[in-house]
């Protein structure tokens, strides 16, 4: 160690700030970048400035693949202690990307109207939102239009007809998404 506090390179004599216990500069360096080959900018990294990203990434995939049940419970107990920081999130991302929240809006009203049977009527499922209104009314708990079959779900998709109604609790609903279950219809 020279009197200014750096390291002094073994082979080209520069003074440098040790990371490791290298005797030599990053530029004198001989170790190379697992993935590509180059050489690394540091005595004490295992990829370069371009690789590390990709590592790491990598990494965390290969963690995700073999732990998914573990992180999605994790995330499922997070978001429920959080509730109301992911709300209020949420809604800071719709007012600041109206257009997005608009798209969405629309593609569900599309949706529903693509649902809906040549035969079947909205009048026959407006009932539904009525009886919905007049429930949460009553009782002071927000009641939701639950389609029993989602229209839009990730393995089944249902129709917006009157037999795949029912009017159910707002966090019930909230909770249910667009998953379809038996456990959801009381069946065990």
């Amino acid at each position: 160690m020279r009197k200014d506090g750096l390291w002094t390179c073994k082979k080209c004599n520069c003074g440098f700030v040790p990371s490791t216990r290298a005797r030599v500069c990053s530029a004198c360096s001989p170790r190379q970048c697992r993935n590509c080959g180059g050489r690394t900018r540091r005595a004490d990294a295992l990829a370069c400035e371009d690789c590390r990203p990709q590592r790491a990434v990598a990494r965390a995939s290969a963690w995700y693949a073999a732990n998914k049940e573990r992180k999605r419970a994790y995330d499922a107990k997070r978001r429920a202690e959080k509730r109301e920081l992911y709300r209020a999130a949420s809604k800071r991302h719709r007012q600041k990307h109206p257009g997005r929240k608009n798209a969405t809006t629309a593609k569900r009203r599309a949706d529903l109207a693509n649902r809906l049977p040549p035969w079947a009527t909205s009048d026959d499922c407006r009932v539904f939102y009525e009886m919905a209104a007049r429930v949460s009314k009553c009782l002071g708990i927000p009641h939701h239009v639950d389609h029993i079959v989602p229209l839009r779900g990730e393995t089944v998709s249902g129709l917006h007809v009157p037999w795949n109604l029912r009017v159910i609790p707002a966090a019930e609903n909230l909770r249910k998404s667009n998953h379809y279950s038996l456990e959801h219809l009381g069946v065990r």
